[in-house]
């Protein structure tokens, strides 16, 4: 099983929806990040985590992993 946190900003037309969403998801050979913001239908994910380490979407995940998805963070000076 994996587990997906991922905030609800990614999904489309999501403007007035905030906060965090989970998810779960059997786990498969060959699963990655990628596969999974496609079937949650993600859109501009910044950051991807997987249990806590920075990921990039085409790493394989393994059974019990966590998985994060975080949009761009923008500001500054």
């Amino acid at each position: 099983m994996i587990d997906v946190t991922y905030h609800a900003a990614l999904k489309p037309n999501a403007s007035s929806i905030r906060g965090l969403s989970y998810a779960k998801f059997e786990y498969y050979h060959g699963i990655t990040p990628q596969i999974i913001g496609d079937l949650l239908k993600l859109e501009e994910i910044g950051v991807i985590l997987v249990n806590g380490s920075f990921a990039h979407e085409y790493d394989l995940l393994k059974d019990g992993d966590s998985v994060e998805f975080h949009p761009f963070v923008g500001g500054g000076c």
